[in-house]
């Protein structure tokens, strides 16, 4: 969790992020989507407010995080693709800022193992998800 949004004064987001984070290891999954999409919205309009590069680091890394939660409950409601859209656009949005890609690649595995069931014909891939950095 990035402690650095103390730092920038943004103790709302931390405590909220601390909040969707305890949701989640609670099982109130309806709940910790609630808060992971506010701080999505949030971190989305922090990315967008001016020049890209200018953005500090923080709010990609709490984009990122908020996409952990996210896309954390959509594997635990059985919605592969809904977590893997989370975790996409958390990559391209958070760039190297986001801290949490083991945590992706082990909900990217589950996705793509879930997808297999549902689609046999995917069994044939062979491509893998551990090419994340």
């Amino acid at each position: 969790m990035p402690p650095e949004l103390r730092a920038v004064g943004d103790t709302v987001s931390f405590d909220l992020l601390a909040k969707g984070l305890h949701l989640l290891q609670e099982g109130q999954l309806e709940n910790a989507l609630l808060v992971a999409e506010q701080l999505s919205e949030l971190g989305w309009e922090k990315l967008h407010h001016g020049n890209w590069k200018d953005v500090p680091p923080v709010w990609r890394r709490l984009y990122g995080w908020a996409a952990l939660v996210k896309s954390s409950c959509h594997c635990l409601q059985g919605d592969p693709l809904s977590a893997v859209k989370a975790i996409d656009l958390a990559l391209m949005m958070g760039g190297p800022a986001v801290d949490c890609k083991d945590q992706f690649n082990a909900l990217l595995d589950w996705a793509q193992d879930k997808l297999r069931e549902e689609s046999p014909s995917l069994s044939s891939t062979t491509s893998s998800t551990s090419c994340l950095y």
